[in-house]
C-alpha cells in the first residue's frame, strides 16, 4: 500500500516521470490500476486526460503530430490512460512497458470498463479530456488533420477558464 501511496505521490508532484502501473509484488507482473487511484490526479487544477494505445495507429500518429507547444503543456499536465481488457492482458501490457521504456509521456494501465468521473467511454482511442478542477472543460475524440490546432485551441480555452476561477 504504501507502494500505492508514494507512486501517486510522486506522480502528482512531479507529472509523468515514475512507472505508470503497478506490478503484483510477489510475482512483478503488472496490474491495472484501480479507478479510485486514477480519478485525484485530474480533480485538482488544470489536466488534460489523454485515453490512448502505444499500439493504436492514430494515437501514434497524434503523438508524432504533437506541435512544440502540445509537448511541452502535456509534459506538465496531462495524464496518459492506456485500457486494456483482461484478454491478453500480460502481451497488451508488456506492449505498454516497452513504450514507457522509449517515451517522454508515461501510460498508465487501467482496466477497459473502469468508471472514471466524466470519462464516459474508455474504449475508443485517442481521446482528450480537458479538466479544471475537476469539471470537464473540452473533449476530442479522434485524430484527423487539424486535431493538433483543437488541441492548442482546447488547451487556450482551458488556461483561460482557470483565470477565472
Amino acid at each position: 500500500m504504501k507502494t500505492i501511496f508514494w507512486g501517486l505521490l510522486l506522480f502528482a508532484l512531479f507529472g509523468c516521470q515514475t512507472s505508470q502501473h503497478l506490478s503484483d509484488s510477489t510475482s512483478k507482473k503488472p496490474v491495472f490500476e484501480a479507478a479510485q487511484n486514477i480519478t485525484p490526479l485530474y480533480m485538482t487544477g488544470k489536466k488534460v486526460v489523454m485515453i490512448s494505445h502505444p499500439g493504436c495507429h492514430f494515437c501514434q500518429k497524434a503523438f508524432s503530430q504533437f506541435t512544440p507547444a502540445i509537448q511541452k503543456y502535456f509534459k506538465t499536465n496531462a495524464i496518459f490512460l492506456t485500457p486494456l481488457a483482461d484478454e491478453n492482458f500480460e502481451a497488451h501490457a508488456r506492449v505498454v512497458d516497452e513504450w514507457n521504456a522509449q517515451s517522454e509521456y508515461k501510460h498508465i494501465i487501467i482496466h477497459m470498463d473502469a468508471i472514471l468521473p466524466q470519462i464516459p467511454n474508455l474504449k475508443s482511442t485517442p481521446q482528450f479530456h480537458f479538466f479544471n478542477n475537476g469539471k470537464i472543460v473540452e473533449r476530442i475524440q479522434g485524430w484527423r488533420p487539424g486535431t493538433e490546432t483543437l488541441i492548442e485551441d482546447a488547451i487556450h480555452h482551458l488556461e483561460k477558464v482557470s483565470l477565472q476561477n
